[in-house]
């Protein structure tokens, strides 16, 4: 949830995930990064599914603002313990504020 009014919000690109909470059994694991989809900025999304090919014409003017890569995960989930654990994504693009997305994870 973001404020559209606050200045340094319109800044931020948030990391997208394709779960916002996620279950595991004691003794699982969880790929975090595969998670990430895109990132949010103002309001709309911006998938990297959805982006163009490089030699498409169409691709010119349309960037991400960073990969997967980009995205600094943290958090430490104990997956010998069942409880619920929160995961950190951070993103900071070149010219912006840090955006910070939480992931929930559930162990049981």
């Amino acid at each position: 949830v973001t404020d559209p009014s606050d200045d340094d919000e319109r800044d931020k690109y948030y990391p997208v995930l394709s779960q916002y909470i996620v279950y595991a059994d004691v003794g699982g694991s969880v790929d975090y990064k595969k998670l990430i989809t895109g990132f949010e900025h103002g309001g709309s999304e911006y998938l990297f599914e959805d982006m163009p090919e490089e030699e498409d014409e169409e691709a010119v003017g349309m960037s991400m603002p960073g990969s997967r890569d980009d995205v600094k995960i943290s958090g430490k989930v104990d997956f010998n313990e069942a409880g619920t654990y929160t995961v950190s994504y951070d993103f900071t693009p070149e010219d912006g504020v840090t955006a910070s997305t939480k992931l929930a994870v559930v162990v049981g």
